[in-house]
């Protein structure tokens, strides 16, 4: 773990490593950035900050969604606030290409506008008057909303309107109008834009657009479960498979066993590999040598198949299976499908190669690949050796979602240190800080 030390007198070289500590936290997005930068105010980290802001730094941004909270808690903590606000609308207004980036510095410009900053104020409405041209109205939306509510919500209301009455093909589904209800249940929001609509013809335009989508819905139809007959169907006319774990316990014993007895008898390799896939989410039914023979197989043409045979094994525990999967994990570059082998078949020491596995990563997707397997084997193994491969790769992840599943595995394994106890507090991924509470 990188450990926080107090202020003190900084030299060059201190100078230096702390910004590399920085770095590395805001790209990771933990809360060691929060606390480096309060405990060295004599440092200027507007360049690391500004970077953050401007840029989306996390692994998947869709998922983990804007940055903006905490980007603006290191803002308000930097002595260079004016300029980097500045540069933020800046980019704001010149921001073409990353969707997310604009997200963020969309979210960003109405933190300073909440704060009663007039000039961020005036760059989102002018901002966000620009991208209904360049059909990204909806990017703006979320600020918009947020300094200013219901008013907020008609002036969307009445720019969106304009765009659907000069574009036939465009359309409006109501989910910004669900969504601000949902935040807003004080305010009853159809009933103020139909009386608004009395008076504006383009909000009127936007609520029939609004009702005629709606009206289309229909009842929402009922997922069909999964069974015997829908997978070997599937199976059959060469369709995706594996199942989603969720619809793969829709499966009943009789199921599975009918799967497993078509499996044995199947002789087209596609098909073999796609039963391989089923028993990856659900266990086999039967002995796992007739898997762990195709799993061994060494044949390049059956590379494919051989590392399907390997996920299946997943659900067993045996010395063999032990053997097969440290033999691979010592050469193997897909370590991931043969890291989950250990989850059943763990053994005291295997932290090190475990360990030693994750500071291989050279990459975010390389320690992505790998974070669902090492999560698996340390909330099956409760043990204190997990505490050394979770904080690799605690240090090396930039995914919130998955650094949320690590802290709760060194939580329930009771070996979450002072440090990160102490991050979570300012951690960019807001169900995190959820843990400090």
């Amino acid at each position: 773990m990188n450990k926080i030390t107090e202020e003190s007198p900084i030299d060059t070289a201190a100078k230096k490593e702390i910004l590399r500590k920085f770095r590395s936290a805001l790209e990771r997005g933990t809360g060691e950035a929060y606390l480096l930068l309060k405990r060295n105010s004599s440092i200027d980290f507007s360049k690391e900050i500004l970077k953050g802001a401007v840029r989306n730094l996390s692994y998947d941004n869709q998922c983990e969604g804007s940055r903006a909270d905490f980007i603006f808690e290191l803002i308000e903590l930097s002595s260079k606030k004016e300029k980097i606000r500045q540069a933020i609308l800046d980019a704001l207004a010149n921001e073409r290409k990353d969707y997310w980036a604009l997200v963020q510095l969309f979210d960003l410009a109405a933190l300073f506008a909440l704060q009663g900053d007039k000039e961020a104020r005036k760059a989102i409405y002018k901002c966000y008057a620009k991208k209904t041209k360049d059909d990204l109205d909806w990017t703006g939306q979320d600020a918009i909303l947020k300094i200013d509510g219901l008013e907020g919500l008609k002036h969307i209301a009445k720019t969106r309107g304009k765009i659907l009455r000069n574009n036939s093909e465009e359309w409006e589904d109501g989910w910004m109008l669900e969504s601000f209800q949902n935040v807003h249940p004080e305010i009853k929001v159809n009933k103020e834009l139909k009386k608004a609509s009395e008076t504006d013809s383009d909000i009127k335009t936007f609520l029939d657009s609004v009702q005629k989508i709606r009206s289309k819905r229909g009842p929402q139809k009922r997922n069909l479960k999964e069974s015997y007959a829908t997978v070997s169907k599937r199976i059959e006319a060469n369709l995706t498979v594996p199942l989603r774990q969720v619809f793969a316990k829709d499966l009943t014993k009789a199921d599975v066993k009918k799967l497993a007895n078509d499996f044995l008898k199947e002789t087209d390799a596609n098909k073999i590999e796609k039963y391989l896939k089923v028993f990856a989410h659900i266990k086999y039914p039967y002995s796992y040598l007739t898997i762990f023979n195709i799993a061994r197989s060494t044949k390049i043409a059956e590379k494919q198949l051989a590392k399907a045979g390997a996920r299946a094994l997943k659900h067993f525990s045996g010395n063999d299976i032990r053997e097969f999967a440290l033999e691979k994990l010592s050469k193997a570059k897909d370590s991931a499908t043969y890291l989950e082998l250990l989850e059943l078949n763990y053994k005291k020491g295997d932290y090190k190669l475990i360990t030693k596995l994750v500071e291989r990563c050279k990459n975010d997707d390389d320690v992505h690949s790998i974070v669902s397997a090492v999560l698996g084997i340390y909330q099956t193994n409760i043990t204190k050796e997990c505490k050394l491969p979770l904080e690799a790769m605690y240090d090396r992840l930039t995914c919130g979602i998955h650094r949320l599943y690590i802290i709760e595995t060194l939580l329930e394994n009771k070996m979450l240190s002072k440090t990160i106890k102490e991050e979570i507090k300012y951690d960019s991924y807001p169900p995190i800080r959820l843990l400090s509470k």
